[in-house]
């Protein structure tokens, strides 16, 4: 049965896609939050996954994940300004986290999610855990997508991985212990 959603995300296969997707970025992060733009684009653009979200054919929204050591780091989301509200985040984060849970399923699904958008992130399971900080001149927190089980947790690769961050760590030894 066909998705009866009127947003679209698909995973980005092409140099015209990936273009959209930096002009869904350059006009949420640099015009809008006035974020550098020297600091927008950076060294892991190219072992990103990158995602891209439609309304009626017209690109609304963009977001990448990566691995990064044994969590897998959702980043650069965004949503244009007349797209916010009808669904796109939703559908953009879900089809980050399908993908993420297929390709990857050992792999923490985490962010630093922008201190204004926590509640979003909660109402789609994301916990926030440790202490808001200042990234790039906004404040932000650490937020993760937990496995269903304490039993997943614990097969999870970041499990035992010290390096990861400390508030992460943490967190995920006080749901299993």
């Amino acid at each position: 049965m066909p998705d009866s959603s009127p947003v679209q995300v698909i995973t980005v296969t092409t140099e015209e896609d990936y273009q959209k997707c930096l002009k869904i970025r350059k006009v949420v992060f640099i015009d809008e939050q006035d974020l550098p733009e020297h600091m927008e684009r950076d060294a892991h653009e190219f072992h990103s996954t990158h995602f891209l979200a439609k309304i009626n054919g017209n690109d609304v929204g963009t977001g990448r994940m990566r691995m990064l050591g044994s969590l897998m780091k959702f980043e650069r989301i965004a949503t244009t300004e007349e797209a916010r509200g009808k669904g796109v985040g939703q559908a953009l984060i879900e089809e980050m986290q399908r993908v993420a849970h297929r390709r990857f399923p050992a792999y923490l699904p985490y962010m630093h999610a922008q201190f204004h958008a926590v509640a979003f992130y909660e109402k789609l399971g994301w916990v926030p855990v440790g202490e808001i900080f200042v990234e790039l001149n906004t404040e932000h927190i650490i937020m993760i997508h937990l496995p269903p089980t304490s039993e997943s947790i614990k097969s999870m690769s970041c499990y035992e991985d010290k390096s990861i961050p400390k508030p992460i760590y943490k967190y995920l030894h006080s749901l299993t212990n």
